[in-house]
Parts: C-alpha cells; structure tokens; sequence
C-alpha cells in the first residue's frame, strides 16, 4: 500500500480529508477534527492506492465511539503497573510535537506492544514515533496491566493553491481576470489552525511566521490588475507545527499596445514610400505590427496587408 486518504463529514456538514500514515503492520492511522464537539456520526469515502497507481474506493456513515483508555487493571497478588511519558504533557492541542518516550515500571516482568504490534519485553524506555494516535498495551505474567494512548503530530500543514483557468491563454499569458483559491490539509492529525497568503509582497517570505496574519483567497479570489503576480501561502496546525510556504506566479495582460504611425506626405509621386510607426505594450510585448495602406486607381480602391516584425519597445 502507498497512500491511504480519508474523505469524511462531521455533523456541521464539512467536508474534510484526511492523509493516514503507516502504523505498522497492514495499519494505517491518522486523526482529524469532529465538529461540534460531541459528534459521534459520520459519512467517510476511503480511498486506497497501491505502488502501481491502483486505487481503491470505499464509503460508510459510521457511529463515533470516544476515545477511551481502559482503567490500570491489578488483580490480586499481582504487581501494579505505572508508567512515564516524555515530555510529560502534550501540546495545547492534545496532541505531541514529536517522539514520546515511554517509561513502564513494575515489580514483575513486563510485556508490551504498540498500535497492536508483536509482545515485546520490556527492558529499558522507549520511543514512540511516527504522526497519528498510538496505542500502548502493557501486562505482566500474574495479569496486571496499564494501557496508553496519545497522539503525536509532527508535521506542518500541506497548503495548496489552485489557480482557475489552470493554463494560460496566450504565450504564458492570461488575457482575463485570474481565480485563486488556498487550501490546507493536516497529514499529521491534529488538524489545520490557520492559512495565512500574500499577493505580490515587497520581499519573498520563506516562513509561515513571515505571511500577513489572515488570507483573502481561502475561498477564492479574483485578481485582475495586469502585469506579473505570485501569491504566497503556508499554514500552521493546532500543535504548532508551520509548513512550508508555497507560491504560484502567473501572469495577465488585459491592456491592448498603443501604437502610433509617422505621418506621410499629402501626395506621393514616387512609386514606393516608407512608413513609419512605433507601439508599447508594457504587459506580454508587442508580438508584431499589422500595416494595412489603401491603394486608389480608376475611382477603385484595394486594402493591401503589411506585416512587420516588432520592433524594440519605445
């Protein structure tokens, strides 16, 4: 398996994807928000790809079930368990910003496992990695046992910009107005705290910490001054990790050239003559000149073609 993503609906109606990771074994894992707090209902489409590009689609409503750890269980004439975790607290999110290191203590021997992995014995702490809600199930040979979960998020949120139409009109350039819309999704599980974006700033941003504290284009925007233009964006997640900034550059060039043409003599007796012109564009260039003259002979009149190439802006 190489990708697992979970589209899914809470009961405020809104829809939310969710990138899992691997947690050993055939297990994929991962965490999202489920708004209002309370929700226990939700519609998901699972959607499963392999190394090949085979995907696979599934979809259910689901009842919710809280998440709940069960009570430390010592039988009689058995050892209690207790353990440690490292650092002791998670973030303000709930969830941790990096590898737990987990500490289990008894006066008898210890077995544990993670996320439903093989028995191991307990000899020393250990860490436990990797982004997504992880399970930990220890127990001694008289019965004891002491089960834990947390969840861990070490990873920024993956932004996105979707520019509509996707693909220039003319030569690298759009000749009408431009739709930009940011987007963020939090493979990590703790979910999207803020977007920030900024069109066109003085200096590059190269940190989300950098980006105006709000985005304009998080529900589409239109942009339609001429010239060349980049949007940059990044977002934060509820644990306090930035991703990384990403832009998009684009051009638009709506303004026709002006042009001018160098004034000929009232009557031409000679058989040729040279015009003159010159024209600006300050968007995409002048691509070339069209030159038409009208040419009269016996009260008729013909329009006659003359295309130049462009010349150096003036």
């Amino acid at each position: 398996m190489k990708t697992v993503k979970l589209l899914y609906r809470d009961c405020a109606g809104t829809w939310r994807t969710l990138t899992m990771s691997p947690a050993g074994g055939i297990r994929w894992a991962g965490g999202g928000t489920v708004l209002p707090a309370g929700c226990l209902s939700i519609d998901y489409y699972l959607e499963a790809a392999d190394g090949a590009g085979n995907t696979s689609v599934s979809s259910k409503k689901v009842q919710l079930e809280p998440l709940t750890v069960p009570v430390p269980v010592t039988p009689p004439g058995s050892s209690p368990i207790t353990h440690l975790l490292s650092p002791a607290s998670p973030s303000a999110s709930g969830w941790y910003a990096g590898a737990v290191q987990v500490t289990l203590s008894s006066a008898e021997s210890i077995r544990y496992s993670v996320d439903s992995g093989p028995d191991t014995d307990y000899t020393a702490p250990f860490m436990v990695t990797g982004d997504g809600v992880h399970f930990i199930h220890a127990h001694t040979p008289l019965g004891a046992t002491d089960d834990i979960a947390f969840g861990i998020d070490a990873a920024g949120p993956v932004t996105t910009i979707t520019r509509t139409p996707g693909t220039p009109d003319v030569n690298g350039w759009y000749v009408f107005n431009v739709n930009e819309q940011v987007s963020a999704l939090d493979p990590g599980g703790s979910d999207v705290a803020q977007i920030r974006c900024v069109l066109d700033p003085p200096s590059v941003p190269t940190l989300f910490s950098q980006l105006p504290a709000s985005c304009p284009y998080t529900a589409g925007g239109s942009i339609t001054a001429d010239g060349v233009h980049t949007l940059y964006a990044a977002a934060i997640d509820t644990t306090g990790n930035a991703g990384v900034v990403v832009s998009d550059t684009f051009q638009i060039d709506r303004t026709p050239p002006t042009t001018t043409m160098g004034a000929l003599p009232n009557f031409q007796t000679a058989s040729s003559f040279s015009p003159t012109w010159s024209g600006t564009d300050s968007g995409s260039g002048i691509k070339n000149y069209d030159i038409r003259y009208r040419q009269a002979a016996s009260n008729a009149s013909t329009v006659r073609p003359l295309r130049a190439s462009p010349r150096p802006r003036l």
